[in-house]
């Protein structure tokens, strides 16, 4: 997967699968090409999961592609932090995007 970090949309996404274990596994592939222009930000979870549900589905290529959302936004999140401490613009000002969990200033208040 390739992704603009301006505003954490997927550009490009394809699965090469050379050897699986089922003969539907390569059924998947359509599925990563459609991924393209979807956010990895809110409602990312959800996008994958009703995409990779059913006949079309591989838990071989879900699971990492499940991960990538949020494991692209906390990096997004620390790398502001980073260039915060460095006396660049803080991640509110340069629009970095919140999990959620995290205030772009920092760590903010828990749903909890």
């Amino acid at each position: 997967m390739r992704i603009r970090l301006a505003d954490m949309v997927i550009v490009a996404a394809d699965a090469d699968m050379r050897d699986f274990p089922h003969a539907e596994c390569p059924f998947i592939t359509p599925v990563f090409d459609g991924l393209a222009g979807l956010s990895v930000a809110a409602g990312y979870n959800r996008a994958i999961q009703e995409r990779f549900r059913g006949v079309s589905g591989c838990t071989h290529l879900y699971e990492p592609a499940r991960a990538l959302g949020p494991a692209v936004v906390q990096a997004a999140i620390s790398a502001g932090a980073r260039s915060r401490e460095a006396g660049g613009p803080s991640a509110a000002e340069a629009g970095a995007v919140s999990d959620g969990l995290r205030s772009v200033a920092g760590v903010g208040p828990r749903p909890w």
